[in-house]
């Protein structure tokens, strides 16, 4: 038997004080019926296998799989990393060393230090108010669509 914590977030409906809209997204760049229905279409229950992997992974400080296989295996291929400014989840420091094991990185950091109008959280880059404007442009633009 497993002593860990079983995940299972709250199936609540998250409103825009809730202090997981704060974790999860810069609530500024939020729209309200936005942030209240993030929980409830975003998130599940996580099965404890996997939550035991995500502890094993935290306690070695290595993504492998049960087998010990490295998940993290550097490809000859673009990769276009994003990291928001004021990401509370995955600090964009962790996003930008992605771009030290892949040798076709580019990093982009989500804020104003960046030009934008907003500091990025981390789902606004995907579902904020100022996502369709800004970031998706970029993505665009990486894959050849300007």
């Amino acid at each position: 038997t497993c002593a860990l914590p079983i995940f299972r977030p709250s199936m609540r409906t998250l409103e825009r004080g809730d202090p997981m809209v704060q974790v999860l997204s810069n609530p500024a760049n939020m729209a309200p019926d936005v942030a209240k229905g993030l929980m409830a279409d975003a998130a599940t229950d996580v099965p404890n296998a996997v939550g035991r992997e995500v502890f094993r992974w935290l306690d070695r400080g290595i993504l492998d799989d049960a087998t010990g296989r490295d998940w993290v295996q550097p490809v000859d291929v673009p990769l276009l990393v994003m990291g928001g400014s004021v990401d509370r989840f995955v600090p964009w420091q962790n996003a930008a060393a992605a771009c030290e094991i892949y040798p076709r990185c580019t990093f982009r950091l989500l804020g104003t230090a960046s030009g934008l109008s907003v500091e990025y959280g981390h789902v606004d880059p995907t579902i904020g108010r100022t996502a369709e404007a800004e970031i998706y442009p970029m993505i665009g633009a990486f894959l050849g669509h300007p």
